[in-house]
């Protein structure tokens, strides 16, 4: 198990295959090794996973084909509401480790900001240099660039669980509790969105890098990813294996979000 799987004793962690399961409508996303969202997804998954990984040219069919075929879906998280605090101001109140703070109102509020980065093709390669630093157990690196993700995107939960590890390893224990603390309330905020079950009970995520985030902590291995349109919303349905038991587990997120933004992206006429 690894040691971002180590940091959490998630709240939800039943996710059993249902009997019986059929999915509407399924499209597959490409495996394309030169296409930018590959680049992205490869960074993000394990070594040793054989994984489908999303590509923007393998999912323009998939996401006009939703659009032809279904109404745009609402998706489980709110937009952020006028007067409420800003992502600015939810930061900074993180930062001073506001044991209140809405942690689901802090993701919401990213994606409602200039800085929105679903796919995280603005941290270039922060990301697997982060982990690479991590690897060789350079956590002056880890640090460093954990805060230039920050600087980019709060709310990324591996750079939190990251830097809190490397905090504790150089004895600053308030830094790791405050990271922890973070990365905890950024956790459970997605596994209070759903159980992962179902597409009707999917957990809803704002950006790609929290699939793979929860899976880790849920000690999940993905072997297999499909795209899934179904009553109007788009899912991410994930084969994976338990790292402790073995056991095969059906995971589904709720991506309505990120897609809405690749739909953008691909159609520009429709902003």
């Amino acid at each position: 198990m690894s040691d971002l799987s180590l940091q959490f004793a998630p709240r939800q962690t039943s996710t059993d295959r249902q009997p019986g399961h059929r999915n509407s409508v399924m499209g597959e996303h490409a495996n394309c090794r030169h296409g930018r969202q590959a680049s992205i997804r490869a960074r993000l998954q394990r070594k040793d996973a054989n994984m489908r990984v999303r590509s923007k040219a393998g999912l323009a069919a998939a996401v006009l084909t939703a659009v032809l075929l279904s109404a745009p879906g609402s998706g489980a998280q709110a937009p952020q509401q006028p007067g409420a605090p800003t992502y600015e101001e939810l930061v900074a109140r993180a930062k001073t480790g506001d044991a209140n703070l809405d942690y689901l109102a802090l993701r919401n509020a990213y994606a409602e900001s200039p800085h929105y980065d679903p796919y995280g093709s603005k941290l270039g390669e922060l990301q697997s240099e982060m982990f690479q630093a991590y690897r060789r157990g350079d956590c002056a690196a880890v640090l460093a660039k954990a805060e230039s993700i920050f600087a980019a995107n709060f709310v990324h939960v591996d750079a939190h669980l990251l830097a809190g590890l490397c905090q504790g390893k150089l004895g600053n224990e308030a830094a790791m509790r405050s990271e922890r603390q973070i990365a905890r309330g950024l956790i459970d905020s997605i596994l209070q969105s759903g159980d992962g079950k179902s597409e009707g009970t999917a957990f809803v995520v704002i950006e790609v890098a929290e699939e793979y985030s929860l899976l880790r902590a849920l000690g999940l291995r993905p072997s297999n990813q499909a795209l899934i349109h179904a009553q109007g919303h788009s899912y991410d349905r994930f084969d994976t294996q338990s790292n402790g038991t073995g056991q095969e587990v059906v995971v589904f997120f709720n991506v309505d979000r990120p897609l809405a933004v690749l739909e953008r992206e691909l159609r520009p006429e429709k902003k």
